[in-house]
């Protein structure tokens, strides 16, 4: 349905339980990458610390997962309801959107001599085998299904819902805040880009009411980083 109120999970929930249900799951994902990351060894090498990384990823996603699928029961909906596809004409839409947003970075990029994150080039350049591909189906798929339920699911309906374009602009605003402070990693040239991205995603997800678009844009996304790394 578009620019229609799907029944989601927390759409008519209070907005204390709601953003106290946002701050949980954010908590837990915080709290497994910890513990992932104390477990690494101080000399580790690069395959070890990718198998890591991708099962804090994986293991955020699956907590993400299930937290969501309690919440959902409590408010009598579905997970379906956060990923049902939209007509084909927003699809065209969302990824003439995401096409515009990387050309504007790549002239971006070319004009300011910038380049892919080191840490990021390095950590792909070293690594080999099964370790690269799971760490490529993480980064690809994993991380954006986590980022999508969080960002632009769970925190979106947690802001109190308003038609007005004023109120509209400050949760896309604030959404995009949130998940620009939550890649603490890039400076703010790449946090600009995220920045901005996170405004697209969360214009297709109040235009659409629905994360699949979104998840798809941000799985190119994170695909096209993969590749440029």
């Amino acid at each position: 349905m578009v620019n229609g109120e799907l029944k989601m999970p927390l759409s008519r929930a209070r907005f204390p339980i709601a953003i106290g249900s946002f701050c949980g799951l954010l908590a837990v994902n915080f709290v497994i990458a910890l513990a992932w990351n104390d477990g690494l060894p101080a000399a580790a090498s690069a395959n070890t610390r990718a198998w890591f990384t991708g099962f804090s990823v994986v293991s955020q996603c699956l907590a993400t997962l299930c937290l969501l699928r309690t919440i959902a029961r409590r408010h009598a909906a579905t997970l379906h309801s956060y990923l049902k596809a939209p007509p084909r004409r927003e699809w065209l839409i969302a990824a003439g959107g995401l096409t515009v947003w990387l050309a504007i970075w790549a002239l971006a990029d070319y004009f300011c001599g910038r380049e892919p994150p080191v840490w990021q080039t390095a950590l792909f350049a070293e690594v080999s085998g099964g370790a690269k591909l799971w760490l490529t189906a993480a980064v690809v798929l994993f991380a954006p299904l986590n980022e999508e339920l969080l960002f632009r699911g769970v925190l979106f309906c947690s802001l109190p819902p308003r038609r007005a374009v004023g109120r509209v602009g400050a949760t896309l605003i604030f959404s995009a805040a949130v998940w620009t402070w939550c890649h603490p990693q890039y400076d703010w040239y790449f946090s600009a880009q995220i920045f901005t991205l996170g405004l697209w995603l969360g214009y297709v997800r109040r235009r659409t009411q629905s994360l699949a678009p979104g998840f798809a844009l941000h799985v190119v996304n994170n695909f096209l980083a993969v590749l440029t790394a």
